[in-house]
């Protein structure tokens, strides 16, 4: 930030629909949610058995998908960063059965700020308008998701962040709200003039 820039906003969603798969123990006495690298009791590594931090012996079920590719869609970018901690900002392939009718979609997804696992719904500013995308993958780009789109993967929607920046650090500036009000004005269908489906109704 040597010099001037318009500022950009950005709004970033974080989704808590998951499903955190069980804890097994690795061959060096780790935890991991990982089931390509657990130890069964015969000292076996990666098979359709495990061991719990417990001694347990546990059945593994499938990997959790890791959004990496079409074939890997995840249900949000949570669930990504929840089964792989290690996932870092980019895009992912996610897929909701109310969404395309269920056609996975690639998002953007910061896996860094407050924990990570956001989805970005809107990415504009610099003096251009914005326009309607099927999605949006960069913070660098002037796009948003419909509203169709935006309501849906608002359901399982705890926390809404509006971010801005320059174009090198978009998330500069932030707020984060788990209030029920901004999550209800990206679930709203309602385009109206400062209607339900905008945050100044609800502030």
């Amino acid at each position: 930030m040597k010099y001037f820039q318009t500022l950009q906003y950005v709004v970033l969603l974080l989704l808590f629909s998951t499903v955190v798969h069980s804890q097994y123990l690795t061959p060096y006495g780790e935890i991991s949610t990982s089931s390509s690298y657990n130890i069964n009791k015969y000292g076996q590594i990666g098979t359709t058995d495990g061991l719990t931090v417990n001694g347990s012996s546990l059945l593994v079920p499938n990997a959790a998908p890791n959004g990496l590719s079409q074939d890997q869609a995840a249900p949000s970018a949570y669930a990504i960063k929840q089964n792989y901690p290690a996932s870092t900002d980019g895009l992912y392939w996610i897929s909701n059965p109310n969404v395309y009718n269920g056609t996975p979609f690639q998002v953007y997804a910061d896996m860094t700020t407050d924990g990570g696992g956001w989805i970005l719904l809107n990415s504009s500013g610099g003096g251009g308008a914005s326009t309607e995308s099927s999605t949006v993958t960069s913070l660098n780009q002037r796009n948003y998701l419909s509203r169709s789109v935006i309501s849906e993967l608002s359901q399982d929607a705890t926390t809404v962040m509006l971010a801005s920046g320059p174009n090198s650090s978009k998330t500069y500036n932030k707020t984060i709200s788990t209030d029920s009000r901004p999550i209800s004005a990206l679930m709203s269908l309602n385009t109206s003039d400062q209607g339900p489906g905008t945050f100044h109704y609800n502030s």
